[in-house]
């Protein structure tokens, strides 16, 4: 017993020393498995480390999601979902009680290629009912279509990626999923995909030394693991922001218009040299129906300061390109970018770009009904389900649901970030 425990100790010794040394390390097939098949991670999301752009305290990651809908008590009574940047993390359906639904919206996902579908993915694993998804069609969501914008945490994803590869080959793009991914895994080191650690960068920090100091990091502000993330807390387990929204921004709190050296300017400057974009809602309407989910893409609306900055930057091939693809595939697509009346109320902004304020929320969720209604009928009838609402649309639509902002204080509020 002794010498069997002296030759254990031996052998994990030499690993150690193996590891410090640089040497690379076999991976276990269950591990390699655990970290690289996408229709495990629903289940398996608690193996990995959060890398360090995914420890951001305001993130809707993909595993913030995924931890956070894992403690669904009834996912077989999930029949939607809400899918977008942080312009439709606002969201709140059950105040208004749209039953059925979860929001699944945040802000770093898109920055991964086609992340918002594999959000999608992930959702149709956890709620085997979901039959309909509503997408943010936003501007900034879209991508050149020469790159794959892939970052390191993202390798757990690649074969989530890979199963879009076949809706994605078709499009006339310069750089095709497939090839990109085989191209990338030749070039991977086998330890990259060790769940725990596959968000670590290179052999040197894969060491010991250097996993042990991550594990225990004692920074103020560090999140290492998925279970320990404080937005999970912040969130209902439909998704929701648990924070009460104030009815409407105060005049004397209303954000100054914003010029061109703004941040949200300055990173639409190129995208509309981007045309014909990566082709992401092309890929999301082709996965969506061979997954028997009903696709509902939406534009939700800006402010008129920087609405003008977007119509000279891509809006209008974005809005074309989006009634071709309304056309092509009967998606319902609704363009709320109201460039009148809407631009008359900006009490319903907490900033720019964001409706976090109660009626604000209330307008861009009756916008998403009611053109969602509009869309079937208009498909019922053999036109292209594009619907594009105003102000007096979407008001006289509010009549028909519940109000949830009549019980809010005037005094509680929640800043857009």
């Amino acid at each position: 017993m002794k010498l069997r425990f002296l030759i254990t100790l031996l052998l994990c010794a030499g690993t150690l020393v193996a590891l410090d040394a640089g040497l690379e390390l076999v991976v276990p097939d269950r591990g390699n498995k655990a970290a690289t098949d996408f229709s495990r991670i629903a289940s398996d999301y608690d193996l990995y480390t959060l890398a360090d752009r995914e420890q951001d305290r305001d993130y809707r990651t993909l595993l913030v999601n995924t931890a956070l809908f894992a403690r669904h008590p009834s996912p077989a009574t999930i029949t939607s979902a809400y899918i977008g940047t942080s312009r439709s993390k606002y969201l709140q359906p059950s105040k208004m009680d749209l039953a059925g639904r979860v929001n699944a919206a945040g802000n770093s996902y898109n920055e991964i290629t086609y992340g918002v579908i594999l959000q999608a993915m992930l959702l149709k694993q956890q709620f085997p009912n979901l039959t309909r998804v509503y997408l943010e069609a936003s501007l900034l969501m879209r991508r050149p279509a020469d790159r794959i914008i892939v970052e390191d945490d993202h390798k757990r994803y690649e074969s989530g990626l890979l199963a879009l590869a076949p809706y994605q080959e078709s499009l006339a793009r310069d750089i095709k999923l497939a090839k990109f991914l085989d191209d990338a895994a030749k070039k991977r080191k086998p330890a990259e995909y060790i769940p725990g650690v596959a968000a670590f960068k290179g052999r040197s920090n894969l060491r010991p030394s250097s996993v042990l100091v991550s594990a225990i990091d004692t920074r103020k502000d560090a999140v290492t693991h998925i279970s320990a993330h404080p937005l999970l807390a912040r969130l209902s387990i439909n998704g929701e922001l648990t924070s009460t929204l104030v009815i409407t921004t105060p005049v004397d709190q209303l954000r100054p218009p914003i010029d061109e050296r703004h941040i949200k300017v300055q990173r639409l400057n190129d995208v509309k040299s981007w045309y014909p974009w990566d082709g992401l809602f092309e890929v999301a309407a082709r996965w969506a129906k061979d997954n028997g989910v009903e696709l509902v893409l939406f534009v939700p609306p800006v402010r008129g300061d920087l609405l003008t900055f977007k119509k000279s930057r891509g809006l209008p091939e974005h809005l074309q390109d989006l009634e071709r693809i309304s056309r092509d595939y009967g998606v319902t697509t609704i363009n709320l970018m109201d460039e009148d009346e809407l631009q008359q109320h900006p009490e319903l902004f907490s900033d720019e770009d964001h409706l976090a304020t109660c009626e604000g929320m209330r307008y861009l969720t009756v916008g998403i009904e009611d053109g969602t209604k509009r869309g079937a009928t208009k498909r019922t009838a053999g036109k292209t389900p594009f619907v594009e609402l105003t102000y007096a649309d979407v008001l006289a639509a509010e009549r028909s649901y519940v109000n949830p902002c009549v019980m809010v204080s005037a005094d509680d509020t929640l800043r857009a970030r």
